[in-house]
């Protein structure tokens, strides 16, 4: 996808002049060109012993460098503060979110989810926010009370009403998971409902799928609390519910995120309130 966002908006999308849209894209693009480079080669280590972990690492760190780079150095004017990674979000004034998401694991094995994103939020609500795929070059733009939007389309969340045979993703890191069994009793209980469950390992990529309509329901837990901020702004600009898995509402600082459509949230909760 070689074409500008600022094209495909003129030509397919309905969103105003935003500068922040702007200063995003310029930033995603720019990281792709070193992340595809590592990527082909870990692609070559995915047949070795080794595989590719080390030089998934490599990669992750090289983002960060990059983000803190670019955004501080070049964009200061434009926020007060700028996170990456694990960095507790602040719940007043300006900041940038930068983060790569789908894990370091996924990353290694070459799955093509992976993506970056940066969002920009004010006083702890995220106002604009862009999620690209580097290996995949599919970039998406989410601006609020404006919608998400793809290449050619607004994102929209499913119209399933029915749990029995929907399309559920249950996922939980393996490395912050604090109960195992909370996270295999979630995944029980949507079996129970006759829900197809998958897990994909990456919440931003089940939040654009969950707006794409390719999934009906999605539930996350042991998060990091800035993926969770930015996959329930990307769900709400395409008209799904959320809420955390204990139907509080999601905030700054939230771990967790349970989110469908309006029909289909209290189903989903109340099947996971009976686990």
């Amino acid at each position: 996808m070689k074409q500008s966002m600022k094209r495909m908006r003129d030509n397919d999308m309905s969103f105003s002049e935003n500068p922040q849209l702007n200063i995003m894209e310029v930033l995603v693009r720019k990281a792709m060109n070193p992340f595809r480079f590592s990527f082909n080669d870990i692609e070559q280590k995915l047949v070795t012993k080794e595989g590719g972990s080390e030089l998934a690492v490599e990669v992750n760190d090289k983002l960060l460098q990059f983000f803190r780079k670019e955004i501080t150095e070049k964009y200061a004017k434009e926020a007060a503060v700028v996170m990456y990674g694990d960095a507790e979000i602040p719940a007043t004034g300006t900041a940038w979110l930068a983060h790569s998401c789908g894990s370091l694991v996924n990353l290694s094995h070459g799955n093509e989810d992976v993506c970056i994103y940066i969002a920009y939020i004010v006083d702890g609500k995220p106002e604009s926010a862009v999620v690209f795929y580097p290996v995949s070059n599919e970039i998406y733009a989410i601006e609020k009370g404006k919608g998400a939007h793809g290449r050619t389309r607004r994102l929209r969340v499913s119209g399933k009403e029915i749990l029995e045979n929907s399309l559920v993703s249950v996922f939980s890191p393996i490395t912050q998971t604090q109960d195992e069994n909370v996270f295999l009793n979630t995944l029980k209980a949507m079996r129970a409902n006759k829900c197809h469950t998958r897990i994909s390992g990456n919440v931003v990529h089940d939040a654009i799928s969950l707006s794409s309509a390719k999934l009906d329901a999605m539930i996350g837990m042991n998060l990091n609390p800035m993926d969770v901020l930015v996959a329930e702004f990307i769900i709400r600009e395409s008209g799904g519910y959320t809420c955390e898995t204990d139907a509080s509402i999601v905030e700054v600082g939230s771990t967790s995120i349970v989110a469908s459509n309006g029909k289909l949230q209290p189903k989903v909760l109340k099947a996971l309130a009976a686990k």
